[in-house]
């Protein structure tokens, strides 16, 4: 059976999208339907399937229309009639047409229209003036369904299901139907989720086609003109540019993007005998795509009219000028003459458009320039229609994109005169620029698009602007401008820029819209003068984002970098306003010139604002923000103002702010990662406010803020008393103004150069603001009200400076270091230092009968300072408390105090910070007094209270009353701590030289000598011996056993070096020398372990080495070399760092050799000099490092004798080596280090070895006749000692005072290896790679060297 759906299926097709260019012969019809005798005649008739288009979205799923939305439709469909001759409707019309409308009215007292009843009277007056009521043999209209649906209803109008059904199945003949095709029907309507109803049938049957009103295809050949300039579409014919873009519109739906599967399925779903090849298709794809654009409506029907090479005849024009000489440009005097330049298409590169059809589509590569004002290089605009009749232009028709791609040089000079100017309507405009773009003139752009025509009603469409070329732009303007709409009209405006901007005018990139979205991305560099921003975005009514990852500079004085800026937007009564979006993405840098001048500014009139910043923000100029942003209205707490900062600011003018963000009472949130510097006076790091309330968050997680000088109250002022706003003075880190609650986290680092690093306000607030009518400055006091603020001092956290707070119920909770002081005002407070946080400040004020506790470290004016804590409050120290009390018997006042006005409740440590105890045997000193100090077992049970003693003094804790006092006595003399320093791990010369250091010390402190008493301290005030063990081990010069040690085997090394010039042929080859230069390059490392008896060392050397070698008779040779060395070393123990030496040495040797058969004997004597720089790491009593210069020197005597054992390929040496080594160390005076610094004698060691050994080796020859020669020697060498002392003393101590030796411990047994290779090539050129290592118990050395000798 056929289907059931095509008894209703028109015979002519009419595609969705065509149907809509004959939209106004709907109106012209209704307006014959209802009110007979208005229009004389129509041109084409409407049909049933144009008002289920058109209107039936409006009326959605109620089917119901308000009379607003009536007109609205009505007014469209007027707007867009294709057909110039036709006459629009007068408005007396129009009301006569709804006023014979069927309606109601609903509870609001609105008319309201019924869809069906639209339908319906359509439908009858089809047949009516076309007759063709349905005779049941041919397949019906939609027209004739439509009536056909309304006799089933009945007298009440409503077809029900049961009603369709009945009908249905008393259909007979051929149109006869099964119960099976009636329940798809039914299910399908169902599916669709509608209510059953004439409408709902109409339009499922609509789904497969529609029909013209009379069953004639519309557009078909020969038929009725329905509304297109050159007539409608074909069905069957090639559609025009109008009828293509209008079908793609309707597939790419409201973000007009299709994808390519969309556009193939259409292009292929055309007849045979229209339809494009697959190449063709493919080609048209690669061209849209080669550009790196979407698959847009504009990009298509940009490609589609370069393929078709020009107009329409639907008003429509493609203008393609590449591969062109230079062009004058626009020749028409836009302003006052714009008549002339209609059609115009001067240069190929000036398009106007007049009526409705395909895009506007230009391209141009030629160079353009212009000298007269008013003469842009470009144009492309929409022609309003003119209307003879009415003397007046009516905008009456569908308004084309237009799309234009310049890749030219464009050059102007007059005023008034953009490079490019565009002029659209209500259709999407898009400009591409690769060029160079550049004005003189005074209000002349470089891209300027203006969409929408406010006096005719007429919105403004879609803004899309791509540049990659430079852009000069003179003053008076923007370099490149977009704007849509004028009062909630407004399209989406989005503008991507790469290129180079420099511009004299208002901003380098704007854009504003009156209701529409609107995105600007820039990466190029931007430098503009700038009164409005750099980039500056405006919407009314919708969201913006503005994004850069480019450079900024900006010149003029209050202008900005970045300001995007979301404005309120009319909205009908009793209506929301829509929730908006401002929002900032800035990676770039951007330069602040000019006074009075912000960073990012966001603003969102109803709902979020956010700038998310990792660039830098810089500025030197008065009153400069880094970062300004707003959200929200007084009436409502739904606006949000959120900056996530990870960037740099830095900001040294005055009255400057680092980041503000503001909303009237709704949430304040500031995230902090990155660095905020705002140094000058009356300047704030972080400011939040929030005037009528709300909440307030800054979070420094691991950032660093810093406020500026001046005062530490805050007050207002005006700025200028002109009208220049107000001004605050007073600086903080961070100030949060009003809210209800404010936070605070902090990991960072947050502080102020005038010492307030957190500060809140609250109470009365003068503002200052300019009243235009009677041209002064008013005054008006807002009451900022008051905040409970939470601070949170993480662990890492610092807060370097001052906390005021306000009368709120504040909380503070530390587990970081706070160095000010605190003052929490009134309320119900609490202080919290935790376990880890540090406390130093003179004045902590939680108020009375609030609780300060205290479960970290309490150091009052901080460590090494005698200062006074006074707290305003109660005071309880858990039992993880500490509190750090500084001594200094010779200040006058002699320790820390802490003065609480409330109880005390006391647990934890006392630990004494002795700075000098002046020899006192015994002494005490009152550290606490309290109104009434608890007695928590401070004398009953000493365990809840603990005192710190030192190795050299025992502390305890007396309670008298309220008072608590720390008394000392001093128990152990210097030799005895240095005993105990050397029990507890020295051994060997290391308890040695602590036992003598002990001792020379002792006779200091006998002997009552001022300058050691510094010494003495450092090592007394220790906490145990191991740390007073540390304190003498950096005291001992200990890396002279190193210097030695280096030395020697330098020498051994450069001495190893000069035993060799190798020659390739004869008997003995492999032992006899011959005459030869050489040159040698080593890089070698030394590490000799610490231990508890001895430093380490670990030294790099790169040594250069060069010499000779002569034949004197016989077998004999003489050598002589030179070589300079670089040395860098590092001396430690097994706990830290002792100090470090730097610098060079120079070696130099001869060697006597003498051959007798397989025997070999060498004679070798070498000396080096050594100058170092050397530094002793001292840190104690406030010195760093202890510095010197010294003198090395170190000479060697060594014999070598060998016995070559020849195989052929292979050969065996062994040998002996005896060597004596003398060092001198010489002494020194060290100087920076005051009480510390040591004279050091000078020292002389002879050390005396022998090696035994043996070198296995090779040869191979190649066939290039080079010689290779692999070797490996090993031996062990034994010296006669394995010690070495030297003398130190004080330098400022008296010359009878006594000195202190000390010994280093040398290993005495090394293993020695020594391999490589020698490669003799033909040529004579010799080298020699080798590596060289010394193994000892403590000692490691690593050589590589490379030589190179060449025979003479």
């Amino acid at each position: 059976m056929i289907d059931f759906m095509d008894k209703f299926r028109l015979f002519g097709r009419v595609d969705r999208a065509r149907l809509r260019h004959t939209a106004s012969a709907l109106t012209l019809a209704m307006l014959m339907t209802t009110a007979p005798g208005l229009v004389a005649t129509a041109k084409a008739e409407p049909s049933v399937q144009q008002v289920l288009d058109t209107l039936g979205p409006i009326a959605g799923a109620d089917g119901l229309v308000t009379e607003t939305e009536l007109r609205g439709w009505i007014g469209y469909l007027v707007a867009n009639d294709p057909d110039p001759d036709a006459t629009p409707p007068t408005s007396a019309q129009i009301d006569g047409l709804i006023a014979s409308i069927p309606s109601s009215i609903d509870g609001s007292g609105t008319r309201i229209f019924s869809l069906e009843t639209i339908v319906l009277m359509t439908a009858q007056q089809q047949l009516a003036e076309n007759g063709g009521a349905w005779d049941g043999n041919s397949e019906p209209t939609l027209t004739q369904a439509a009536v056909i649906a309304q006799q089933a209803a009945g007298a009440d109008g409503i077809l029900t299901e049961a009603e369709f059904r009945a009908w249905a199945a008393s259909l007979t003949g051929s149109f006869q139907v099964s119960d099976a095709d009636i329940d798809r029907v039914v299910a399908d309507i169902n599916a669709a989720g509608g209510t059953f109803s004439i409408v709902s049938l109409l339009t499922h049957i609509s789904g497969d086609g529609g029909d013209n009103g009379s069953g004639t295809d519309v557009g078909n050949t020969g038929g009725t003109d329905n509304g297109g300039q050159n007539g409608g579409g074909t069905g069957t014919g090639e559609p025009t540019l109008a009828e293509i873009q209008t079908m793609l519109t309707e597939i790419a739906g409201d973000d007009g993007v299709l994808t390519e599967g969309e556009l193939r399925q259409w292009a292929m779903s055309f007849p045979e005998s229209v339809r494009p090849s697959e190449a063709d298709l493919d080609l048209l794809i690669s061209r849209i795509g080669a550009g790196g654009e979407p698959f847009t409506v504009a990009a298509v029907m940009t490609a589609i009219g370069n393929d078709q090479g020009g107009g329409d005849n639907g008003g429509g024009e493609v203008v393609d000028n590449t591969g062109g000489g230079p062009q004058p440009g626009w020749n028409c005097n836009f302003l006052s003459n714009r008549a002339d330049c209609q059609n115009s298409i001067t240069g190929q590169v000036s398009v106007s458009a007049t009526g409705p059809g395909a895009a506007v589509a230009a391209s141009n590569d030629a160079d353009i320039s212009t000298s007269d004002d008013f003469q842009p290089g470009i144009v492309l605009q929409i022609w309003p229609y003119y209307d003879s009749n009415s003397g007046s232009s009516s905008q009456v028709y569908d308004h084309p994109d237009m799309a234009l791609v310049n890749a030219g040089n464009i050059t102007t000079v007059g005023f008034g005169a953009p490079a490019i100017n565009v002029w659209g309507g209500s259709g999407a405009v898009r400009i591409e620029n690769s060029g160079h773009l550049s004005t003189a003139g005074e209000n002349s752009g470089g891209i300027s698009v203006n969409t929408g025509m406010s006096n005719l009603g007429v919105p403004g469409g879609d803004i899309t602007i791509v540049n990659s070329g430079s852009i000069v732009t003179g003053p008076g303007s923007a370099a490149i401008f977009a704007q849509s709409g004028s009062w909630n009209d407004g399209g989406d405006i989005t503008i991507t820029n790469s290129g180079t901007i420099q511009s004299q005018g208002w901003a380098a990139i704007a854009a504003r819209s009156a209701g529409g979205d609107i995105s600007v991305t820039n990466s190029g560099n931007l430098n503009s003068f700038a009164e409005w921003a750099v980039i500056g975005v405006r919407t009314e009514g919708g969201s913006a984002v503005a994004t850069n990852s480019g450079m900024i500079s900006v010149s003029g004085v209050g202008a900005g970098g970045i300001s995007v800026d979301a404005e309120e937007g009319p909205v009908e009564t009793g209506r929301a306003h829509p929730h908006q979006t401002a929002d900032i993405n800035n990676s770039g840098n951007i330069n602040l010139l000019g006074e009075e001048q912000n960073g990012l500014e966001a603003y969102a009139f109803n709902g979020q604002a956010t700038v998310v910043n990792s660039g830098q923000i810089s500025s030197l100029q008065y009153w400069a923000t880094g970062i300004s942003i707003d959200s929200g209205r007084e009436d409502t707490n739904t606006g949000a103002a959120t900056v996530i900062h990870s960037g740099n600011i830095s900001l040294s003018g005055n009255r400057s702010t680092g980041i503000q963000a503001s909303t009237p009472r709704g949430t304040v949130n500031v995230q902090n990662r990155g660095t905020v510097r705002a140094t000058g006076a009356d300047s704030i790091g972080i400011f939040t406010v929030g005037v009528f309330g709300g909440s307030a968050l800054v979070n420094n997680d691991g950032g660093a803020i810093v406020g500026g000088t001046g005062a530490t109250t805050f007050a207002s002022q005006s700025a200028s008393g002109e009208g220049d706003g107000t001004a605050f003075t007073g600086s903080a880190g961070i100030l949060m103004l009003g809210s209800d609650i404010n936070t605070i986290y902090n990991t960072g680092t947050i502080t102020s150069l005038n010492g307030q690093a957190i500060a809140t306000f609250e109470g009365a607030l003068t503002i200052y603001e300019w009243d235009d009518e009677q041209q002064v400055e008013v005054p008006f006091v807002l009451d900022i009200p008051v905040a409970d603020t939470t601070i949170y001092n993480r662990a890492g956290g610092v807060v370097d400076g001052d906390i005021r707070l306000g009368s709120g119920d504040d909380r503070i909770f530390n587990s970081g270091r706070i160095t000010g002081d605190i003052d929490m005002a009134g309320g119900t407070n609490l202080l919290e230092n935790a376990a880890g946080g540090i406390l130093t400040g003179s004045s902590i004020i939680v108020g009375a009968g609030n609780t300060f506790s205290n479960a970290g470290t309490l150091s009052p004016g901080g460590t090494g300072v005698i200062a006074e804590t006074i707290v305003v409050g109660n005071f309880v120290q858990t039992s993880t408390g500490r509190m750090v009390i500084d001594i200094n018997e010779t200040a006058g006042i002699r320790n820390d105090a802490i003065n609480v006005s409330g109880t005390a409740t006391l647990a934890g440590t006392v630990t004494p910070n002795v700075i000098d105890l002046n020899e006192v045997v015994q002494s005490e000193y009152r550290i606490l007094t309290s109104q009434g100090l608890t007695d928590n077992g401070i004398v009953a049970n000493p365990a809840e209270v603990q005192v710190t003693d030192t190795i050299g003094y025992d502390f305890s804790l007396e309670q008298r009353a309220n008072d608590l006092y720390l008394l000392a006595e001093q128990q152990r003399t210097a030799s005895q701590i240095a005993a105990e320093a050397a029990a507890s791990g020295a051994g060997g010369a290391g308890a040695q030289n602590l036992a003598s250091l002990g001792g020379a010390l002792e006779s200091l402190e006998q002997s009552d000598d001022e300058s050691s008493k510094v010494v003495l301290n450092a090592i007394r005030l220790q906490d145990g011996p191991a740390s007073a063990a540390k304190v003498m081990d950096r005291i001992i010069p200990q890396q002279q056993g190193g210097t030695a040690g280096s030395a020697s085997r330098s020498g051994a090394s450069f001495g190893n070096a000069m035993l060799s010039c190798a020659t390739r042929d004869g008997e003995y080859a492999y032992t006899r020398e011959g005459k030869c230069y050489y040159a040698k390059l080593t890089v070698r490392r030394l590490d000799h372990d610490a231990s508890s008896g001895s430093a380490g060392v670990r030294e790099t050397g790169t040594e250069a080495m060069g010499g000779i070698q002569f034949d004197i008779g016989g077998e004999r040779r003489l050598g002589l070399a030179f070589g300079y060395e670089d040395i860098d070393a590092k001396a430690f123990s097994t706990a830290q760092s002792l100090g470090s030496s730097e610098g060079q040495r120079f070696q130099g040797g001869l060697v006597l050799k003498d051959q007798w058969g397989p025997f070999n004997a060498y004679l070798n004597l070498t000396g080096n000099y050594t100058d170092l720089d050397n530094k002793r790491f001292v840190n104690l009593g406030g010195f760093t490092n202890a510095l010197s210069e010294q003198e090395v020197m170190s000479g060697l005597i060594k014999l070598r004798l060998s016995y070559l054992r020849d195989m052929g390929p292979w050969y065996v040496k062994p040998l002996v080596d005896v060597g004596a080594s003398y060092i001198h160390l010489g002494g020194y005076t060290e100087t920076g280090a005051g009480g510390f610094n040591l004279t050091v004698a000078s020292a002389d060691k002879w050390l005396f070895s022998v090696m035994p050994g043996l070198e296995i080796g090779g040869e191979m020859r190649d066939g290039g006749g080079t010689i290779w020669r692999p070797y490996i020697r090993a031996g062990v060498t034994l010296y006669n000692d394995d010690g070495l002392s030297i003398n130190a003393r004080f330098a400022d101590a008296a010359a009878a005072a006594s000195g202190f030796n000390v010994a280093t411990q040398l290993d005495t047994v090394y293993a020695d290896i020594d391999t490589g290779m020698h490669v003799l090539t033909a040529s004579g050129l010799n080298l020699r790679f080798n590596y060289e290592g010394r193994f000892g118990e403590s000692t490691r050395q690593h050589a590589g060297t490379v030589k190179l000798s060449v025979p003479y």
